[in-house]
């Protein structure tokens, strides 16, 4: 069976939800290439996490905006099928870096 982004989607709303964590859809029509969601974790710490499948890739604008945030600050992950999602919530995923 074929894992699709939208159910990694799926699953990281799931695996939020059993972390007490809020997730949102980041959609900027003015701006393409951003990250596909922002979770706010229990205290308040922000990050911004890029979805694909195991075998997806980024495009150069989708690096450049997680490069960008990262640069003001900000933290992103990119994150690959649901074993990334694990690891995201186990504190074993690396943080995207400039």
């Amino acid at each position: 069976m074929t894992v699709t982004e939208a159910s990694v989607e799926k699953y990281l709303r799931k695996q939020a939800e059993a972390h007490s964590c809020l997730v949102f859809k980041f959609v900027s029509p003015a701006q393409r290439g951003v990250p596909d969601d922002i979770v706010i974790w229990p205290g308040g710490a922000v990050t911004f996490v890029e979805l694909k499948t195991e075998k997806g890739n980024l495009s150069a604008l989708q690096e450049h905006c997680l490069d960008v945030i990262t640069s003001q600050g900000g933290i992103c992950y990119v994150l690959r099928g649901k074993a990334g999602v694990d690891d995201f919530f186990a504190g074993k995923a690396k943080a995207w870096t400039v």
